[in-house]
């Protein structure tokens, strides 16, 4: 990973993490909280293994970055997993493997809550509106949940390409 300043410098090279017998197969989107923290998910891959994390970037706006991950089999991510993070900056949302939303803690980097019943989270854009997490997921289903175990609505919409 390269940090490159806005007149073009590159600030720091950081090398992720990773078993180096093994093939990386994805990378999520980059986010950052308020703080400037970054947040990304990776996964790799060999002869039927999987090694997936969720990881964060102190220090990122200093010459001195530092690297910290957590893992977890279910963060196995495809390249059409997004990695949200809500107004707060407290959570993250990502698609876990078997398609199912989660919330991710940012402090602990592990999973809070995970909805192992609504599918339709893959290929989808998660956001917060402080009440809830809302996406629309590839069966154009509009869903929205307090972040936790309540759905607050899931209706079909139906979308014209």
């Amino acid at each position: 990973m390269v940090y490159v300043t806005t007149n073009g410098f590159i600030r720091w090279k950081l090398y992720l993490e990773r078993d180096p017998e093994m093939n990386n197969i994805a990378l999520s989107n980059i986010v950052s909280n308020s703080d400037g923290i970054l947040f990304f998910t990776i996964s790799w891959f060999k002869q039927g293994v999987y090694l997936n994390k969720i990881c964060r970037i102190l220090n990122a706006e200093t010459n001195n970055p530092i690297e910290e991950c957590g893992s977890n089999n279910l963060f196995y991510q495809s390249f059409q997993s997004l990695l949200s993070i809500d107004d707060s900056s407290v959570f993250l949302f990502t698609t876990l493997y078997g398609q199912a939303m989660a919330v991710i803690n940012t402090t602990s980097l592990q999973i809070e809550w995970s909805d192992r019943i609504n599918l339709g989270a893959i290929n989808s854009h998660y956001n917060s509106d402080g009440t809830g997490i809302y996406w629309i997921g590839f069966d154009d289903h509009f869903r929205k949940v307090n972040g936790r175990d309540t759905s607050i609505f899931e209706e079909e919409i139906n979308i014209m390409l």
